[in-house]
């Protein structure tokens, strides 16, 4: 006749009980920190465009007002960008493993231009 504690029982309950609220957690602090990143994310291009707007206060000309909207649409890029890898699970795996062949989804990139974008007009204004 074969039988089983029930003490046996209990240990695996316990043991799965702690690995269970364990991975929990950590897919939570996952959350809160991505979470986090995104939002600080959304505020450094807000106030790039803030950024944007003040150093071309002055200037009224059409260049700067299409340089203006230029920046605008950058940035509109970028947060759809950013949206797309947040939603496409796999798109994102590839840019944070650097395998992916072509970068032109990468919300970096789109950061480096509208950077690159900002500092430029500022020398020309400063002119």
């Amino acid at each position: 006749q074969v039988s089983f504690s029930p003490n046996g029982h209990a240990l695996m309950t316990l043991i799965i009980s702690y690995l269970v609220v364990s991975k929990v957690n950590l897919a939570f602090d996952r959350y809160m920190q991505a979470r986090t990143a995104i939002g600080n994310a959304l505020s450094a291009l807000r106030e790039l465009h803030q950024y944007a707007i003040t150093f071309t206060e002055s200037d009224r000309s059409e260049s700067a007002q299409k340089w203006r909207d230029n920046v605008k649409r950058k940035i509109f890029s970028l947060l759809d960008c950013t949206m797309h890898v947040i939603r496409d699970e796999e798109h994102a795996t590839y840019l944070a493993k650097a395998t992916t062949p072509s970068f032109q989804e990468d919300p970096m990139v789109y950061m480096q231009i509208l950077r690159h974008l900002v500092y430029n007009r500022v020398k020309e204004i400063e002119k």
